[in-house]
């Protein structure tokens, strides 16, 4: 099977549906250290509220936070995998990981809008949380940041703030579909997810996770100038590269490491 050259990836997520996670979230927010200039009694007199905070946040927690659904597109190729019953977490994670290495291979470019601080971090802890080795080609995490051959259009869209929402992103780019899938006539945002699952309304929360599958590609695409600047070279590309520099007559040794070290970072390989 021929592996995809793009891997577009979205969580969509809910609070510990575990007890004794929510419990330990719970405490851990009420037990905090004191907080600037309160009081120790006013601070102790708080520890509730700070809990009931930290389950209201719990779903955009990646320490915490369970998948509902994950949705992917391998290049043409879309798909998603649902969470929606706690008891069949191990089994749905298993089969994720399972088609993702059939999909994915040391060429593929894993995209996704936050990656980096959201989606890869929360699915790296559920594969932990369930003992489940992460696909052979996912992005590894080295020293606190994940490492490979990731586009993450929020990290490579310059900005003021270091923070840019996928829709702003997009109407900046003219890049059509964000926020194009609505609830009661109201666009639905990544803070409507809980609710909806709530309500059972899981058909539309599946349609929500794939519209942001779809906007996120071309949100990349566009960025990308369709796939061809600022992205990743494949590796036959870079062993060209590799080999050039290698071969180039009076270039000093040194020059040639620094040369080899700079191709190998663009290509995501070190």
């Amino acid at each position: 099977m021929d592996k995809a050259r793009l891997l577009v990836l979205d969580v969509e997520t809910y609070k510990p549906r575990s007890t004794a996670l929510l419990q330990l979230m719970r405490n851990e927010a009420a037990g905090a250290k004191k907080a600037g200039n309160y009081k120790q009694e006013t601070w102790d007199a708080k520890a509730g509220e700070r809990a009931a905070k930290a389950e209201e946040k719990a779903a955009t927690d990646i320490a915490f936070a369970e998948p509902l659904m994950v949705a992917c597109a391998a290049d043409d190729n879309h798909f998603h995998y649902d969470i929606f019953d706690p008891n069949l977490e191990t089994m749905v994670l298993e089969q994720l990981v399972y088609t993702l290495d059939e999909l994915t291979g040391p060429d593929t470019v894993w995209i996704g809008h936050n990656v980096l601080k959201f989606d890869f971090p929360l699915l790296l802890n559920c594969w932990r949380r369930n003992r489940i080795t992460p696909p052979e080609h996912f992005p590894r995490l080295r020293g606190g940041y994940f490492k490979g051959r990731v586009y993450d259009t929020m990290k490579e869209f310059p900005n003021k703030t270091g923070y840019i929402s996928l829709s702003t992103a997009c109407a900046i780019l003219g890049v059509d579909g964000a926020k194009s899938v609505c609830w009661n006539g109201i666009p639905i945002t990544g803070a409507d997810v809980g609710r909806l699952y709530d309500a059972g309304m899981f058909d539309l929360l599946v349609e929500y996770g794939n519209s942001d599958v779809t906007v996120e590609k071309a949100l990349y695409m566009a960025m990308t100038c369709g796939d061809s600047y600022g992205t990743y070279d494949t590796f036959q590309d870079t062993r060209t590269k590799v080999r050039e520099i290698v071969g180039t007559e009076g270039l000093a040794d040194d020059a040639k490491y620094l040369l080899i070290v700079a191709t190998l970072k663009l290509a995501g390989l070190a």
